[in-house]
């Protein structure tokens, strides 16, 4: 029997999406597949427009964060102009626990506090624990400096960070926050 999947996407997630090599080339970094490709194979993909979806008990999906900033690495293809993305379709799963709000990420492009501040103010919750990616890969000096003390100085306790956080964020994490540990694909952790 065929395995069907609920796919859940933020808005604009099968847009055409590049990032700016150095060159100044663009290097195609969207989904390989579109929605009807999903569908053909059976499953069902869901497109969210609403910033929050309880898509199972406790468990809720955000998007369509709002951030100050672009980062000009990365642009979409947008009625035949290549624009900023200002990653619309990003979206994180919050699980709600009865200590508070577990976030997890994917690559945070929106930024880390942008979506973890998003979190606390929809649910009116502190987030004890956050997972995944943070994006501070591109980061250095006094901005990451900032976003890291923010980071340490949270009700977070836990914070596991992955491939997109950069070695050098990676490094302050572990050095001034004692809930940080290093988490990767496959990966597990348990909240009661």
């Amino acid at each position: 029997s065929v395995l069907s999947l609920d796919i859940h996407v933020g808005r604009d997630f099968f847009c055409p999406k590049y990032s700016v090599r150095d060159d100044g080339s663009l290097h195609f970094s969207g989904a390989r597949y579109t929605a009807e490709d999903l569908t053909r194979g059976g499953h069902c993909v869901i497109e969210h427009t609403e910033a929050c979806t309880e898509i199972m008990e406790d468990v809720f999906l955000l998007t369509s964060f709002t951030s100050g900033h672009t980062n000009p690495r990365f642009v979409i293809s947008h009625e035949g102009s290549m624009v900023p993305d200002s990653f619309t379709d990003e979206s994180v799963l919050v699980l709600r626990r009865p200590e508070g709000m577990v976030v997890l990420t994917g690559c945070s492009h929106p930024g880390i506090l942008t979506i973890l501040e998003t979190v606390g103010t929809h649910f009116d919750r502190p987030v004890i624990a956050c997972l995944g990616g943070t994006h501070l890969m591109d980061s250095a000096g006094e901005e990451l400096d900032r976003v890291v003390n923010a980071l340490c100085s949270s009700s977070m306790k836990l914070l596991g960070c992955n491939h997109c956080t950069g070695s050098e964020a990676e490094a302050l994490l572990s050095s001034r926050n004692n809930g940080y540990i290093p988490f990767h694909t496959g990966d597990s952790c348990t909240f009661a």
